[in-house]
């Protein structure tokens, strides 16, 4: 549903970019490094053969983190609002216990910008992500075993960008679109699988 919704935003963005004229479209495209934090939970079945009714056995928070690299495009509909797509490239694969990894990632946003300073943009993205994810974990003999989850959920952040092109150059210079941001995002917040990372990043804008 997630990854059909993206494609179909992506296509209306070029759609309504190829018929932009007089600077009406503004787009731009962006990567970030995000370091993410996953936790699943999962459940050890009783250990009696004949389970008393009722018990269900125990569930256990397994956690991880790594490292990964996101992509986005976006165009702006006004000032204050976009639409964006992301999706991930690369994630670091599971490197021992602890460790976790995103097998696949896609989202479809709207962004809503403030802009306190010139300089600055505070935007808070909110939408619906697809999030594929591992964690790797000993179990209670100390064999290496791999939690894994599959998510289409609601999700947010928010993201501070430096308008830094425009601070260094003519606005009406080639690289006046260049930004750079940190921020922070909730991939899917539900309690049995929930995926959050920290991005830092780049952004280029092009008006049309």
């Amino acid at each position: 549903m997630i990854k059909q919704s993206a494609a179909v935003v992506a296509a209306s963005m070029l759609g309504f970019a190829a018929q932009a004229q007089d600077g009406a479209w503004s787009v731009y495209a962006g990567a970030d490094y995000v370091m993410h934090e996953v936790s699943i939970t999962r459940v050890i079945p009783p250990a009696n053969p004949e389970p008393i009714p009722g018990n269900n056995g125990r569930t256990v928070r397994e956690d991880g983190d790594g490292n990964s690299v996101r992509v986005r495009a976006g165009m702006w509909l006004s000032e204050d609002f976009s639409i964006e797509v992301q999706g991930s490239v690369d994630s670091d694969g599971l490197e021992g216990n602890e460790s976790a990894e995103i097998d696949s990632y896609y989202g479809v946003f709207v962004n809503v910008r403030a802009q306190p300073f010139d300089w600055l943009d505070v935007l808070f993205p909110v939408g619906f992500a697809a999030v594929d994810a591992n964690v790797a974990y000993l179990d209670d003999n100390g064999d290496f075993q791999v939690a894994s989850m599959s998510e289409e959920r609601a999700a947010f952040g928010m993201n501070l960008q430096l308008r830094l092109g425009e601070m260094l150059t003519d606005p009406d210079s080639l690289i006046a679109g260049l930004g750079v941001g940190l921020g922070f995002m909730v991939y899917s917040p539900s309690g049995d699988a929930n995926v959050r990372g920290y991005n830092a990043g780049i952004q280029f804008g092009l008006d049309f």
